[in-house]
């Protein structure tokens, strides 16, 4: 069942990458530009995440939480698309509860994953420790609080691709001799 999941965690690891990577590599970007592009990050994230729901629908009882999930997430970026200037204010606490949000998500789902429960621990101490660090922001200017968001959501995607790839390698069959 967890095999289902690994294709979307791939394509969502590539748009989270891109994400990061415009905000890092573009530091004189404009918070309203980096608005922009957080909107169709969401819209692309909810899109999948919504599919997926309605994809597993006949083998996963809990189907619908991917499915409102995603809905949430289109509903989101949409409003931001379209309020994009009002959204710009508030851009650090947006991350920074997205942030968190993740980090919660991802230490709630190592509570059912024995495989993967070591890695999803790190990164959800770690995203909830960007949640933090991004809300406070310590550091002056827009220019850094870019940077800070493209390094976690880089380092976010690599993390979903790792888990992709880790749900799709075949368990190892051992031996046992009598």
């Amino acid at each position: 069942m967890l095999k289902s999941f690994s294709l979307p965690l791939v394509i969502l690891g590539f748009v989270l990458f891109l994400f990061g990577f415009i905000s890092v590599t573009s530091p004189n970007m404009s918070v309203l530009t980096l608005m922009v592009y957080l909107a169709y990050m969401l819209v692309a994230v909810g899109t999948i995440t919504t599919a997926v729901g309605i994809i597993v629908r006949k083998t996963v009882k809990s189907w619908w939480l991917p499915f409102i999930i995603g809905i949430l997430l289109l509903a989101l970026g949409v409003s931001i698309y379209l309020n994009a200037s009002v959204s710009a204010t508030y851009y650090t606490t947006l991350i920074a509860i997205w942030a968190a949000f993740m980090g919660a998500a991802l230490i709630v789902a190592a509570l059912f994953q024995k495989q993967l429960k070591v890695v999803l621990i790190v990164n959800g101490l770690m995203s909830l420790g960007f949640g933090c660090v991004i809300y406070a922001n310590p550091f002056t200017g827009t220019n850094m609080l870019n940077f800070m968001v493209g390094s976690y959501t880089i380092l976010l995607s690599v993390m979903m691709v790792y888990v992709a790839f880790k749900l799709n390698r075949p368990k190892k069959i051992e031996n046992i001799e009598p």
